[in-house]
């Protein structure tokens, strides 16, 4: 085959392959445009992309995950949203894939899917009982990240603190009773995410509980994280030197 021929037939397959690219745009434009004159044509709410369980439509549609698509009405998948203001407000139950139609089925409120349904692998949810403060139950809302510390008291009174669980998911926050507001062993709760190693030091510091220093009844904290940016550094256990109340305090 002589170099010209070869230069032809390159040319001619690309010709091809363009020519057969506008057929398709023009074919799937030509549908939209029959669908629309003919009023066989309905708005759907499409995912764009892949969206993870759990994800609240009202972010999702923030995030451009969502978006109108024109389709017929014969490709209409049953129960599927045409207006995306009747999700507004409720989470996406099950993952849903780039491409998807958005239905009712896979939405829902948060409490329509199960503790377990949430939970994957190695993951296991506890709820820790706590008090408002060392708690910050007014301060967290599920979908935050939280580290969850505990002390103990040594044998020479000295304090020593551990990081127990970081960046801790929050599953549910439960406050205390409002007609308990103002009573300092009022207790509300929350429901953490954290792995099986996580839940096993989390119980060893509840049972230990009882021990607590004479300032208060509470050796739990949880400490809450941003939501951008929030970082996790291992470091040892901080020992506070002498008992509560009349405890040193590091220099540094």
């Amino acid at each position: 085959m002589t170099t010209p021929t070869l230069s032809r037939n390159i040319v001619i397959s690309v010709v091809l392959a363009l020519a057969a690219a506008v057929a398709l745009v023009l074919y799937t434009n030509n549908v939209q445009d029959s669908a629309r004159s003919s009023g066989d044509a309905v708005r759907v709410v499409v995912v764009t992309r892949d969206i993870r369980a759990g994800t609240p439509v009202d972010t999702a549609a923030a995030d451009g995950d969502l978006a109108y698509r024109t389709v017929r009405r014969s490709d209409l998948v049953p129960g599927a949203y045409t207006d995306l203001n009747a999700a507004r407000g409720l989470i996406v139950l099950q993952p849903v894939y780039h491409g998807d139609q958005l239905t009712a089925s896979r939405t829902g409120v948060r409490h329509d899917q199960t503790v377990a349904a949430r939970l994957t692998g190695n993951q296991r949810a506890i709820r820790l009982p706590v008090d408002p403060n060392s708690g910050m139950t007014g301060d967290i809302h599920a979908g935050d990240h939280v580290d969850v510390l505990a002390s103990y008291t040594l044998e020479s009174n000295q304090i020593e603190t551990y990081v127990l669980a970081a960046g801790a998911l929050v599953m549910d926050v439960t406050p205390a009773a409002a007609a308990q507001a103002g009573d300092p062993s009022a207790q509300g709760s929350i429901l953490l995410r954290l792995t099986e190693h996580q839940v096993s030091y989390l119980a060893n510091a509840l049972a230990n509980s009882d021990g607590a220093p004479v300032s208060g009844s509470n050796t739990i904290w949880v400490a809450v994280a941003g939501t951008h940016g929030a970082t996790w550094e291992k470091h040892p256990p901080v020992v506070l030197p002498g008992a509560f109340p009349k405890n040193g305090v590091p220099s540094k």
